[in-house]
């Protein structure tokens, strides 16, 4: 399982990372792994939670499913993070900087 809230630079790897885990080798395991989960964010949530530009998402994740097709080995599950319901992030600036504050709706 691997949450990926990380720069979209990664993208390719995070999808990788559970194939290469799958994979029978010399490096001995406790578990063989049979299926990789990836938990992301949404354009949604990325916009409602102020996240970083650079940060990757689900939609850029299904792009990159295609040209890995013959890299991907394992079944994938790509879990896809909503922007919540109850709650948003406002954002403030504290000493200067931008900081997030959870505020009900």
């Amino acid at each position: 399982m691997e949450v990926a809230f990380n720069r979209a630079e990664a993208m390719a790897w995070n999808l990788l990372k559970p194939v290469l885990a799958s994979e029978v080798n010399h490096v001995e395991k406790a578990i063989q792994t049979e299926i990789g989960v990836l938990i992301l964010a949404t354009q949604d949530i990325k916009n409602a939670g102020w996240f970083d530009s650079a940060v990757g998402t689900y939609e850029k994740s299904l792009r990159y499913l295609k040209p890995l097709q013959s890299r991907i080995s394992v079944p994938l599950v790509l879990i896809g993070l909503n922007a919540p319901a109850t709650f948003r992030v406002d954002v403030t600036k504290l000493n200067g900087k931008n900081t997030g504050v959870i505020a009900k709706f």
